[in-house]
Formats: C-alpha cells, sequence, structure tokens
C-alpha cells in the first residue's frame, strides 16, 4: 500500500506542465558598442510592440505581426528570432510576455521541499 501511495506521489512530482510561452532570441551584427546598444534596442522594441498588441489577439497572431513589423525576424518553435546584420555577435534572449509586473507564484509544500 505504502509502495503504490509513494511511487504515485513521485509521478505526480515529476509531472509538470508544459509552458508553450512565447520567448524571443536577438543576435548582434557583431561585439561592437554600437551593435550591442542596437541589439538592446531591438529587444525594448520588440518587448513593447507585444505588449501592445497581445491584448485581444491570439498569440499566434501577435507573432506573425511581429515578423511583419521586423522582416528580417522568423518565428519557429514559439521562439521569434531575430538576427541583426551577419549575426556575429553577443546574442540575448527571454520571455516574452503581456504583463512583465506578474510573478508565477509557486505553492512550497513540505514534502516537495524534501526532494530539492
Amino acid at each position: 500500500m505504502f509502495r503504490k501511495i509513494f511511487c504515485t506521489f513521485l509521478i505526480g512530482m515529476t509531472l509538470s506542465n508544459p509552458t508553450s510561452s512565447k520567448t524571443f532570441n536577438i543576435v548582434a551584427n557583431s561585439n561592437t558598442k554600437e551593435d550591442i546598444a542596437e541589439m538592446y534596442q531591438y529587444k525594448n522594441e520588440i518587448i513593447k510592440s507585444y505588449q501592445e498588441m497581445i491584448t485581444g489577439v491570439s498569440e499566434e497572431e501577435v507573432m506573425e505581426d511581429l515578423t511583419v513589423l521586423y522582416p528580417q525576424m522568423y518565428y519557429e518553435n514559439n521562439q521569434v528570432v531575430l538576427v541583426i546584420g551577419e549575426g556575429k555577435g553577443k546574442s540575448i534572449s527571454g520571455e516574452l510576455k503581456k504583463d512583465y509586473c506578474e510573478v508565477d507564484v509557486k505553492p512550497k509544500s513540505f514534502i516537495g521541499s524534501l526532494f530539492e
């Protein structure tokens, strides 16, 4: 009896809800100061555009609209990728959210903390 409960508990803890969060990846042209500043400028523009467009529209439509706004961007596997110029510089990536002030709070359990 104990084994069944314990096995069920372990299986339940290992299963996780797959999230289909949208992410971005931006690659700078080179590692020069100007190109890195341009990369961060694109990051801010993409985040701002996403937050403005997501209200009342499906995420897939927003992703397609972002690729229209930025022709050098492409979308695959829930990620928008923007390669600036030759794409030989640093890259930055992150998650696209409707509101960056919201924080996901996970409830903590005593039993779950034992296995961390």
